[in-house]
């Protein structure tokens, strides 16, 4: 069996936003990862010297590997079609925007 080779920097941001999307279920698994093989795909020709293949490899995979994670929530425009709420950092300025935020609304 062949050793597998580490995650290249495409497949690593598609990871990382893919475990921040904590509103994916078991029914996402199949984009989750055809999203991975969009982003190993990329990292392979990226890897090599030939800038003719790396241009229609990314040319041709980065758009659907983009579509693919709007589907998901994994942009903002994604997220904001699925009504999905973020994660949002709580600190003095978080309270003091909320504070502001329920003033303006009454």
């Amino acid at each position: 069996m062949a050793a597998r080779k580490p995650a290249g920097p495409m497949l690593r941001a598609v990871n990382k936003a893919i475990r921040g999307m904590h509103w994916l279920t078991e029914a996402d698994e199949a984009a989750v990862a055809q999203a991975r093989q969009y982003a190993r795909l990329i990292d392979e020709a990226v890897e090599t010297d030939d800038v003719a293949g790396v241009r229609k490899t990314a040319g041709w995979l980065g758009p659907h590997l983009t579509g693919l994670l709007k589907q998901l929530g994994g942009t903002p425009e994604g997220r904001k079609s699925l009504a999905v709420e973020e994660k949002r950092v709580k600190g003095r300025l978080a309270e003091l925007r909320a504070v502001r935020d329920a003033q303006q609304s009454a």
